[in-house]
């Protein structure tokens, strides 16, 4: 009976040990952007006027928390997904380049032909997404308005 006892208490600390690492280990470490654009990528028009207009509304904030205004939304046809700020558009890569480590860490993307894909990557990790080594250019979807 004693030895039972002392293994449910081993397995209860230990139970009570991962828990708490594991909360610790979810925990995002801030993001914050420069006005320079970080990476060397051929970038549209479009993404260079998203970014320098992001970095206006964020400056010192932390990107992983940052939540953009409704004209920065609606100008680069933002989307709220899962608690974040999607952006969207198109990448050009090397023959190299894997989806798979973008995909495991939140950045969603679909083949759209030979070396382009399409994605959706929330704002904290466009960093990430610029400093892909494989990525070589990155074009932002177009948002089309009605007159009326």
């Amino acid at each position: 009976m004693h030895q039972t006892y002392q293994i449910m208490k081993k397995y209860f600390f230990a139970s009570l040990l991962l828990l708490v690492m594991s909360s610790c280990a979810a925990k995002r470490t801030p993001v914050h952007i420069t006005p320079q654009i970080p990476g060397n990528l051929e970038l549209s028009k479009s993404f260079t006027t998203f970014w320098s207009a992001l970095y206006q509304e964020v400056k010192d904030k932390d990107l992983s928390t940052f939540k953009p205004s409704k004209a920065l939304q609606y100008r680069y046809g933002m989307k709220k997904l899962k608690g974040g700020y999607y952006i969207s558009g198109f990448i050009t890569t090397l023959p190299t380049f894997k989806k798979k480590p973008l995909e495991d860490i939140g950045i969603q993307i679909e083949d759209f032909s030979l070396s382009s894909y399409q994605f959706a990557c929330p704002l904290y990790l466009i960093p990430t997404l610029l400093k892909t080594p494989s990525v070589t250019g990155l074009e932002l979807t177009q948002q089309t308005f009605i007159k009326q």
